[in-house]
């Protein structure tokens, strides 16, 4: 059950059942939504309220752009509605990708590199909630492959400036990034470390 208005639309991304498309990208902001929409043929807003949605072309194929907003917690109400806003009678499965930046962990992952993310260490509730405390949270591979291979196509080179591995999530900015902000300083700049030890990318 998701919530809807008298018209049928859901409640936080404004849309209807079928008004999404199969293909989905997921910025943070409704900049981003903007900038992305900017490379769609036939752009047409959707809803323009709590969320900005756009729906369009890219390639000949059906195209969705919503922004999440921050964090994981306004992810997950998003990203519900935009799958029960699919209509799977329709399209035999659906692509969502989360797009956005991250803050390196790594000294090779410079400012401007892509990251394309196999796993993520899941340091937020809202993961356990969906899919319960242990299973692993990893990409499609197909996807990865995918994503690696339009990165290629572009002028991306891997070791240079395109990384492939895992990544971080985290319900608290600025208490994981600055770990003096944090009432376990210590505790919060071990973890840091051990991150960045792990060879985790980013986060």
């Amino acid at each position: 059950m998701v919530f809807r208005d008298e018209e049928g639309r859901f409640h936080h991304i404004g849309a209807k059942f079928g008004e999404v498309n199969p293909f989905v990208l997921l910025p943070g902001s409704r900049v981003r939504v903007k900038r992305i929409a900017k490379k769609l043929d036939s752009p047409e807003v959707v809803w323009d309220g709590r969320f900005l949605m756009i729906n369009g072309f890219y390639g000949g194929k059906p195209v969705t752009v919503i922004d999440t907003g921050i964090g994981p917690s306004s992810a997950a109400i998003v990203v519900r509605e935009v799958i029960e806003g699919i209509d799977f009678n329709k399209h035999e499965k659906a692509v969502l990708l989360r797009v956005g930046t991250s803050g390196s962990l790594q000294e090779f992952v410079k400012p401007g590199d892509l990251v394309v993310t196999t796993g993520t260490v899941a340091e937020e509730s809202v993961s356990e909630r969906i899919v319960g405390p242990k299973y692993p949270l990893c990409a499609d591979p197909d996807i990865v492959r995918a994503l690696v291979k339009a990165a290629e196509e572009n002028g991306y080179e891997l070791g240079k400036n395109l990384h492939v591995g895992v990544t971080h999530a985290k319900e608290a900015l600025y208490e994981v990034e600055d770990p003096s902000f944090s009432g376990f300083p210590m505790r919060a700049r071990e973890n840091l470390e051990l991150l960045e030890r792990l060879g985790v990318l980013c986060t």
